[in-house]
């Protein structure tokens, strides 16, 4: 119980912080790299679960790649709450699907989460990203807040919605910064 409150704890003073911009100092680095780094930490959790985790996307050296302006903490938080939450909601033997995409104009990036579960109550699409709504009986109902507060603090946009083939997916979207 009281490892459970020491989490609720942290999850509510990391969205204060990121709806106050009092987060880490500004820095420039690579999203790709920090979220591969959630990814190889999330695998033991997946495993553990018989849940695949799949790659796909950019196919761009590191050097290559445009740089994010802000906090790579912030986002590993926000991808690490979006995959500890698609592994949670997939089933035993299920996958889930991390997709990178480098888009052209501004560059931007365009990060995806996809599970196999059963996805999520419409009527809860509109209001999951706000703190306390849950889709299940288990968590807080803050991880998705989270994580949508600390991409708006990087500039970017979190949408979520139910995959056209069940499931649910979530989608960053950051700006970057050319080299």
């Amino acid at each position: 119980e009281a490892r459970k409150l020491e989490r609720l704890v942290d999850e509510l003073l990391t969205l204060a912080r990121a709806e106050s911009g009092t987060d880490p100092a500004q820095e420039f680095f690579d999203p790709i790299s920090a979220i591969y780094a959630v990814i190889e930490d999330g695998r033991l959790e997946a495993d553990e679960k018989d849940v695949a985790i799949e790659l796909a996307g950019i196919q761009v050296d590191a050097e290559q790649r445009p740089i994010v302006a802000g906090s790579a903490a912030l986002l590993q938080r926000a991808f690490e709450n979006l995959l500890r939450n698609a592994i949670r909601f997939s089933p035993k033997g299920g996958r889930v699907l991390v997709a990178t995409e480098l888009l052209a104009g501004p560059p931007r990036y365009r990060i995806s989460v996809e599970d196999e579960g059963s996805g999520v109550d419409p009527a809860l699409l509109d209001s999951l990203l706000e703190p306390f709504v849950r889709s299940g009986p288990e968590g807080t109902g803050l991880g998705l807040a989270i994580a949508d507060r600390a991409v708006r603090a990087l500039g970017g946009s979190l949408e979520c919605r139910n995959g056209a083939a069940g499931g649910f997916v979530a989608q960053i979207s950051l700006g970057a910064v050319s080299l």
